[in-house]
């Protein structure tokens, strides 16, 4: 990756705290076949530990009546 590029993500996103119980199980059955939702601490987390620094985070409210998804915008460290 180019020192300049950036990497954009969109995925969806859980929330913190209160995570309904539909996108709780959602969630389990994605980790059984390795997968796994995350919240966006989460992904900033996965990002950094990739070299990368979240600059911009865009939600994109209205897509679906039970997911979040987000688009993350990252430069490298």
């Amino acid at each position: 990756m180019a020192i300049h590029s950036r990497l954009v993500v969109v995925e969806t996103v859980l929330p913190e705290k209160g995570v309904s119980h539909a996108l709780a199980v959602l969630d389990l059955s994605m980790m059984a076949f390795g997968g796994l939702d995350r919240t966006f601490s989460g992904w900033n987390s996965l990002l950094e530990r990739a070299g990368m620094k979240v600059e911009r985070i865009i939600l994109l409210e209205g897509t679906s009546r039970i997911l979040n998804y987000a688009v993350f915008e990252a430069v490298r460290i």
